[in-house]
């Protein structure tokens, strides 16, 4: 494997990774296919609430959820379906790069595409007929430079994860129970993760993604208990790499 911080497109072969257990034998089968997770979470800000929704992979179980938030009311509405994986309920891809994602369950419908070939990342989604999404967000690895690290996670296992704050969309459309939810600017940030994952883990993630009052993106990517003495995932938007999180103070400073 080779480990660290990954700017170009991957084939994402995860299938001829040869997976260990603790005793040093090969897993294989179901096994093998249960113990390969991924993730992906989209969250929206705006002036007055935030929007976040993802879906999750777990080889055996799925699961589709979605928030919206107010400032001023806390959530408004939640959405949360789980279920016994299988493709022809929730199809997800395990390609990082270039992939679609669907779901659909009574009158929830969820796509999410992703090309970095093309530059977009567009999502149309109807939670329950209450929550609606529609979103086109330019997003390539030239011009958005995403954090893209690759980690061993225990001796035998590994994680990837592509995150990046913020990404200013082009079209924008929220409507919850009918009415527009309307907003000045508002920012996107995006985190795919996937791999052979540790089986009980603490990851704390916190990330964020803004405009300034004088027009200016900024954005974070924050995580602790995890993927810390390799390569970690804590980047600032105007930087872009790999800080601790004295080098992160640093900068902020730096940057007023």
């Amino acid at each position: 494997m080779n480990y660290g911080s990954i700017d170009e497109p991957i084939e994402f072969n995860y299938k001829e990774f040869k997976l260990l257990n603790f005793f040093g034998k090969e897993v294989k089968g179901l096994k093998k296919k249960f113990a390969f997770h991924k993730f992906n979470y989209i969250g929206i800000i705006a002036d007055d609430y935030l929007v976040g929704f993802a879906a999750v992979s777990l080889g055996y179980m799925h699961n589709v959820f979605a928030y919206l938030y107010e400032y001023k009311k806390g959530v408004i509405y939640e959405y949360n379906a789980i279920g016994l994986g299988d493709e022809k309920k929730l199809l997800f891809p395990a390609n990082p790069d270039e992939y679609e994602i669907n779901f659909k369950k009574g009158k929830t419908s969820f796509h999410l595409s992703k090309s970095h070939i093309n530059g977009q990342l567009s999502v149309d989604a109807n939670f329950e007929g209450k929550l609606k999404v529609k979103c086109q967000v330019p997003y390539n690895m030239v011009n958005n430079q995403p954090l893209r690290v690759l980690n061993p996670s225990e001796p035998s296992r590994w994680t990837f994860t592509e995150k990046c704050a913020p990404l200013i969309p082009e079209q924008l459309e929220v409507l919850f129970e009918g009415a527009e939810m309307k907003y000045k600017k508002a920012s996107v940030l995006y985190d795919w993760s996937g791999g052979y994952l540790r089986r009980y883990t603490n990851w704390y993630w916190a990330a964020f993604a803004g405009v300034s009052e004088d027009n200016k993106n900024i954005g974070a990517n924050l995580a602790a208990l995890v993927d810390e003495n390799d390569y970690n995932e804590k980047a600032p938007h105007k930087a872009l790499k790999m800080l601790s999180p004295r080098e992160f103070l640093k900068e902020q400073k730096r940057a007023g």
